[in-house]
C-alpha cells in the first residue's frame, strides 16, 4: 500500500484509533452514542463522491469494549462503533488519496479538527467538540493498478458504562 501524505498542514496529524479511543462521556448512553455515530458515517459516506464509488460494503453497526481487560475484564464500558468500507473505482483510484483529504477536510471547513499524531498509516480521525462521536477516515490506495482502493469511514461514540456485552441494555443495540 502506498503512504498518502496530507498536503494540507491541519491535516497532517494523523493518529491510531486503537479500541475505543474516545473518552468517557458522563451523561450520554449507548443508544444516543449510536444514534449519533450512524448518522456521522452516514454523513460522511454521502460527501465520498458517488462518480467515484465502485462498491460500498453494508455498514457494520456494534459496540465494543472500550477499556483494557485488566482495567474492565466484564467489558462493562463499551462504546458504539459504526462503520463503511466504500471501494473506488479503478479509475478513480489514481486519486483516493485526494478524496480522502477532501472528505476529511470537508468536516475540518464545518469546525472539525484532527486530532493526535502520525501512526504510519493513512488514518485521520477528527473531532469536534460537543459531538457525541469521533470519525476515523482510512485511505488505502490500493495495488499499483488501482485494484483495491477503499476509504474506510468508522465512527466511534465515547466509552460508557453499560451493563455489559450481554446485558439487555446492550443486546437491543445490537
Amino acid at each position: 500500500m502506498k503512504r498518502l501524505t496530507f498536503a494540507l498542514p491541519a491535516l497532517a496529524a494523523v493518529v491510531v484509533l486503537s479500541g475505543c479511543a474516545a473518552q468517557e462521556q458522563s451523561g450520554v448512553t449507548l443508544a444516543q452514542s449510536k444514534s449519533a455515530a450512524q448518522l456521522l458515517r452516514i454523513e460522511a459516506a454521502d460527501r465520498v463522491p458517488p462518480s467515484a464509488i465502485d462498491t460500498t460494503s453494508e455498514a457494520t453497526d456494534h459496540s465494543l469494549a472500550c477499556k483494557s481487560e485488566d482495567e474492565d475484564p466484564d467489558g462493562l464500558y463499551r462504546s458504539w462503533e459504526s462503520s463503511i468500507l466504500i471501494t473506488l473505482d479503478r479509475d478513480s483510484a489514481w486519486r483516493t488519496g485526494l478524496i480522502g483529504e477532501t472528505l476529511a477536510q470537508t468536516f475540518i471547513d464545518d469546525g472539525w479538527f484532527v486530532s493526535g499524531a502520525k501512526d504510519g498509516k493513512d488514518r485521520t480521525v477528527v473531532t469536534k467538540p460537543g459531538s457525541v462521536a469521533t470519525i476515523t477516515f482510512v485511505v488505502d490506495e490500493g495495488d499499483e493498478l488501482g485494484a483495491g482502493a477503499t476509504i474506510l469511514i468508522d465512527s466511534t461514540g465515547p466509552c460508557v458504562l453499560t451493563g455489559g456485552p450481554e446485558s439487555a441494555e446492550v443486546a437491543a443495540l445490537d
